[in-house]
């Protein structure tokens, strides 16, 4: 056999992604709208005060349509400029980042990106910069995280938070009645 006939035809590997995308919608709607289960469907009535969502919101929250222009509108690397940038998709998140992340003009270098010292660095020390923005107390920003899909924060600076009792404490439901109330903007 050919390495061509073994590669998957262009409409082959469309039909995938379409069948992939309509998987993650099937998820997040069941995830956020219509629970599978009757536990989940308690829940997440509970965190809605039974309140139904008007139908041009709902329409603009689940539809797939809407589903795909809203996964358009993301840009790589959490930035507005919609490039992968081969230091800056390196570089791991700190809630006290010793670098940050400059934009030159981009009509001028559209392709280019500079990584600033915010401080002294140690020869070998990692270089971090923030996910998301630093002034929110911890809850907001592990919340951030989150919902990025970077899962809890434990940076120095998050756990130092942690046991100085900074940041007020939440039970999990809490934390995902908070989750789910900015999202749908209850």
């Amino acid at each position: 056999m050919t390495e061509r006939s073994e590669r998957p035809d262009r409409q082959t590997t469309a039909l995938a992604d379409q069948q992939l995308w309509r998987r993650a919608h099937k998820l997040y709607v069941e995830a956020l709208d219509k629970p599978s289960n009757p536990e989940s469907a308690k829940k997440l009535s509970k965190l809605r005060k039974n309140k139904t969502l008007p139908p041009a919101i709902h329409e603009e929250l689940f539809s797939y349509d809407n589903f795909l222009i809203g996964l358009g509108k993301m840009s790589l690397n959490l930035e507005s400029h919609g490039a992968l940038y081969r230091l800056h998709s390196h570089l791991n998140h700190s809630c006290s980042p010793n670098v940050s992340v400059q934009h030159p003009l981009l009509d001028t270098q559209p392709a280019k990106i500079s990584v600033v010292a915010k401080r002294p660095i140690a020869a070998g020390e990692e270089l971090t910069v923030t996910y998301v923005n630093p002034r929110n107390n911890l809850k907001k920003r592990r919340r951030e995280l989150k919902e990025w899909g970077f899962g809890e924060c434990r940076c120095e600076r998050c756990l130092e938070e942690e046991k100085t009792k900074e940041a007020k404490e939440g039970d999990d439901e809490d934390d995902l009645e908070d989750e789910l109330r900015g999202f749908l903007g209850l």
